[in-house]
């Protein structure tokens, strides 16, 4: 369903009150009705929910009839215990905006499950009511024998909202259970049907996105009592405060909070002045890619002449972060390892020469301390060191090197730069700061984990405290897939790179696809030992794989036979190139892909919690209209206020 909790219930974490339909009459049950109606509303109550606790189906009908013709404005809504079919026409019938089932998954045998998922699927497209689906729920039986994420999985499918209680009404439902169905069904939304107080409702609505209230809104504070005011009124007083306190958190900090964007002229339809861009998509700067400004095979500048005049071309693009040129297969040239399969892979020592600019490295280390030059001159915020261990041909050839080998061969790399940067005097305490992207997965090796950069901290010489993290959430996601077979998310890895955490969270959350993608992002990024070294997020989504295409860098199955089968160099590139912009370097917009505005969010928040100056860099760079993309990656990313000030 496309709409939020806002949007259907009128506010952030919404209150529903009970109108248990007690009484012993149809005339004393409506009379009931209509001063415990007055009696919410009047004491601050969000919403209304009929449910035939003590009355029957045809009672319930005329209570809905009842609030829907005398407060057709409100928000009501309607539970028909032992008869979902009804409530469903009952709902669309008079209008609700929601309706409750106390179970969609966990409750039935695997038969019996099969057909209500049918049922489940043709009544919604005949109601558009917000489903509030009940998920190992008080009173219910436990009979699918599945996994409590598995239930939880089906259940996301059948409704909007899932509900979580304890075992039985007006029973406080035990946090714990709240935060594992959190953690469980992601930014899924949740609420509480049972035994929430002002007592506990701070932490509970800090996990839950609403409540459903019926025990402590009675004068006995038990089902069978009549509502009390009072109660609903001390009820509702401390919930508008929680809410001024739950909903500022993760506590995005906006203002000092800064965002970049990657610039490529191709994506650009028109010219365009860049300053006035970034003022109107407040952003602080624009990245460049410098193998895009002069050829890698280059120096950036021989003379003085040449120098002013390419800090005059950068100044005027309003560029503030540089991004270094790279090339590929840097630990075999570099440390010689396995150099003779590099120039058998290039075809002759000419041609490395040729691709490199020579056979030491020297062009490579020399260009990289012109590109910080600049950042220098320009006092940009960062230099993005991306060093990663790829194929020229994307998919050719496998990886002999291992990945231990090429991530150690990382870190003498940047202590490479770091030394010779220190010899030019150009690294100091207030120059800009150095930051390592991380490598990507399947078709490229590096620095990819937060255990690399454990290690790679643990090693560097970094005296003026420059090196920095800029994690691509990208290239995280190179990493995960989506087996149609299994009907599970899971790692497209060969069984050398999986570690047992990752197969802990394939076997935890694999059934969740969002869950799982959630949890890998959380692994790497809110690793406590290197947290405070995030200096950015580089910010885009990637559609699910339901392939894997390369391992171990080289493709594989059909696509493997395709590649091999070309004769050109050319041709070979661009197929391998084609698959890896496509289905790995996608660079989406959030939310067009696994990820969405509230996942980042909420990561965001939980890192500027510990590194306030975090930046977040908007890497769009596959996008054919960069405009657009960045403003519908933005309304995506600052959309829901509550969760981020913006």
């Amino acid at each position: 369903m496309s709409k939020n909790i806002k949007e259907v219930f009128g506010t952030d974490k919404p209150i529903i009150g009970m109108l248990h339909l007690k009484g012993d009459s149809d005339k004393e049950i409506l009379e009931t009705v209509r001063k415990e109606l007055e009696t919410l509303l009047e004491n601050g109550a969000d919403c209304v929910l009929v449910e035939n606790y003590f009355g029957s189906a045809q009672q319930a009908e005329m209570a809905l009839k009842y609030v829907s013709e005398t407060y057709p404005d409100i928000c009501y809504g309607i539970n028909l215990l032992h008869d979902d079919a009804l409530g469903f026409k009952l709902a669309e019938k008079y209008r609700a905006k929601f309706i409750q089932l106390d179970s969609v998954s966990g409750h039935l045998s695997p038969e019996e499950d099969e057909e209500f998922g049918d049922f489940i699927e043709k009544v919604r497209k005949s109601c558009n009511a917000f489903v509030l689906g009940g998920v190992r729920f008080k009173y219910q039986p436990y009979r699918s024998g599945r996994r409590l994420d598995e239930d939880l999985a089906v259940g996301m499918k059948r409704c909007d909202a899932i509900v979580v209680t304890g075992d039985a009404t007006g029973q406080e439902t035990d946090l714990s259970k709240i935060r594992t169905f959190r953690n469980l069904i992601g930014e899924f939304p949740l609420f509480v049907g049972a035994g929430m107080t002002p007592g506990n409702a701070e932490e509970q609505l800090e996990y839950a996105d609403g409540a459903i209230v019926g025990s402590y809104f009675k004068d006995t504070y038990k089902d069978t009592g009549d509502i009390c005011g009072n109660h609903v009124k001390e009820f509702m007083d401390e919930v508008k405060e929680v809410r001024k306190n739950v909903l500022k958190k993760p506590g995005i900090n906006i203002k000092e909070g800064k965002e970049y964007s990657t610039y490529k002229k191709e994506l650009f339809l028109e010219d365009v002045n860049l300053f006035e861009f970034c003022e109107e998509n407040k952003l602080a700067g624009m990245e460049v890619f410098m193998d895009d400004v002069i050829s890698r095979d280059k120096m950036l500048y021989a003379d003085d002449a040449e120098k002013v005049a390419l800090i005059n071309k950068l100044q005027s693009m309003n560029v503030k972060r540089i991004h270094c040129s790279y090339w590929a297969y840097p630990t075999s040239f570099l440390t010689k390892n396995h150099f003779a399969e590099l120039v058998n892979r290039f075809g002759s020592l000419e041609l490395v020469r040729d691709y490199y600019g020579d056979l030491t490295g020297n062009h490579m280390f020399e260009r990289w301390i012109q590109e910080y030059e600049m950042a220098c001159v320009l006092k940009a915020q960062a230099y993005t060191f991306h060093l990663i261990d790829y194929a020229p041909i994307d998919g050719k050839w496998e990886f002999t090197i291992s990945r231990e080998e090429i991530s150690q061969a990382m870190i003498y790399m940047i202590q490479e730069l770091i030394n010779r940067l220190m010899e030019k005097g150009l690294l100091t305490e207030d120059s800009p700061q150095i930051e390592v992207e991380n490598a990507g997965w399947g078709l490229e090796y590096g620095l990819q984990t937060a255990e690399d950069f454990e290690k790679m901290f643990r090693q560097l010489y970094d005296p003026f405290d420059r090196v920095r993290i800029g994690w691509d959430v990208n290239h995280l996601l190179h990493a995960v897939g989506f087996s149609e077979k299994d009907q599970r998310a899971e790692f497209f890895l060969t069984y050398q790179e999986m570690t047992e955490e990752m197969k802990g969270l394939e076997d935890r959350y694999g059934n969740i696809q969002q869950v799982f993608v959630e949890k890998w992002l959380e692994k790497n990024l809110l690793n406590r030992s290197i947290i405070g070294k995030t200096g950015s997020l580089h910010l885009s989504d990637c559609r699910m794989k339901t392939t894997a295409y390369f391992k171990n860098g080289i493709l594989i199955g059909k696509y493997n036979e395709i590649i091999q089968s070309l004769e050109r160099w050319e041709d070979m590139e661009e197929y391998g190139v084609g698959i890896v912009l496509k289905e790995y370097d996608s660079h989406e917009v959030l939310s067009e892909g696994i990820l969405s505005g509230i996942i980042m969010r909420r990561l965001i928040g939980r890192i500027q919690e510990v590194n306030p100056d975090l930046v977040i860099l908007h890497e769009l760079k596959n996008s054919r209209n960069q405009v657009q993309a960045l403003k519908k990656q933005r309304a995506e990313l600052w959309k829901d206020e509550r969760e981020g000030g913006r």
